[in-house]
């Protein structure tokens, strides 16, 4: 866990900074204010930027002030546009949505501690103090053997590009049967733009592996968006080396670990490699398909759709994860099929003092609209 070394977004116009926290400190404070009810919000990509780049520096617990009236001259609230909170601004939802994602990925998180943190700097921009460049070898392994932003699936490599932190994990415990997903060896990679919207300022990035003689063949992701565990298929390329090309959203950032999928369920349209071909694996393409599936994956779930794969494709593993759509159970007859989606719950993290601390799940106060 990173304490006191640890850098985050520090508001500001353009590039962020990295600002380095007091050696005691072992939290990240959100940064979200303005100067006047008149003066600019933050951008989505910052406030999600504020918290993915926490958890890739091995945070676990973040303490947010909800300002819901003037603090002093210089610090007004951000989520509210006047004193009180009967008029939530655009800013409350994307704060109740980058926190629903968070905790879906706080099971993981306080189960894992941080073993390295690397940055790729955006383009034209110069190392930060304090940070490492990313090279093949961090985080004590070899296995990604380069990461290129690039202009989409396929394309050629970016000209342009935000920042880019790569964080690495290892298990805290040595039994994890209550949470597999914490076993083995986890990354997670973070688009480090912080202007715009988060679609906005999305960036593919092409990532290659050889994973020698390690077993590793695939990738396993645990999604933000359900807490659920999803298996990451990659391109073989020849012998231990594979690929992938990968889609951030703008201050968002990915968990996974390397896995072995050893039978290649998702060939057979197992997508989320529980073992069976079934309607929850045509709800993993549809939402996945231009970033992490094709539309012929469709033709592959929908031949093999009802057979019962053998044992031994993985598991997926979730932690009361707060999903924010609901599905038929039908099964679809065509890619139209549709998605019920239901409003997210509020989320706040409490305001608590940064000692005491050490190692607190990531468990924030819900609030349901009125």
């Amino acid at each position: 866990m990173v304490h006191g070394d640890a850098k985050v977004p520090a508001r500001r116009s353009g590039r962020h900074r990295w600002h380095r926290r007091s050696a005691h400190s072992i939290c990240p404070i959100l940064d979200l204010y303005r100067t006047s009810y008149v003066a600019s919000q933050p951008s989505e990509s910052f406030i999600r930027l504020q918290e993915n780049a926490s958890w890739a520096f091995g945070y676990t617990f973040l303490t947010a002030f909800v300002y819901n009236k003037t603090n002093n001259p210089d610090v007004y609230p951000t989520m509210f546009s006047s004193d009180g909170d009967s008029q939530p601004t655009a800013v409350f939802n994307q704060v109740a949505e980058t926190n629903r994602q968070s905790r879906n990925l706080g099971p993981a998180l306080v189960r894992l501690t941080s073993s390295d943190v690397r940055i790729i700097p955006a383009t034209g921009s110069s190392l930060p103090a304090g940070l490492a460049n990313w090279t093949p070898g961090a985080g004590g392994n070899s296995y990604i053997s380069s990461i290129t932003p690039i202009t989409n699936p396929g394309g050629a490599a970016s000209l342009s590009y935000a920042d880019i932190l790569i964080g690495y994990f290892e298990p805290l415990l040595a039994d994890n049967s209550d949470y597999q997903f914490a076993d083995g060896t986890h990354f997670m990679l973070v688009n480090g733009a912080s202007s715009g919207t988060a679609v906005q300022s999305s960036q593919w990035y092409h990532l290659t592996f050889n994973f020698g003689q390690s077993g590793f063949d695939s990738l396993q992701l645990l999604s933000r968006d359900t807490g659920q565990v999803e298996l990451v298929p990659l391109t073989h390329l020849s012998g231990s080396q594979y690929a992938r090309d990968w889609n951030l959203p703008g201050g968002t950032g990915d968990l996974f670990r390397f896995w072995n999928d050893g039978v290649h369920s998702w060939e057979l349209g197992d997508y989320n490699a529980n073992g069976a071909v079934d309607a929850a694996d045509y709800i993993m393409w549809r939402k996945g398909v231009g970033t992490a599936y094709t539309p012929s994956d469709y033709a592959i779930w929908r031949a093999h759709f009802g057979e019962t794969a053998a044992t031994g494709f993985g598991a997926s593993f979730a932690s009361q994860p707060v999903d924010a759509t609901s599905i038929s159970s039908a099964v679809p007859e065509s890619p139209s099929f549709g998605l019920l989606v239901l409003a997210a719950a509020f989320v706040f993290y409490s305001i608590r003092p940064c000692h005491n601390l050490h190692r607190r799940a990531l468990k924030p106060q819900l609030f349901a609209k009125r």
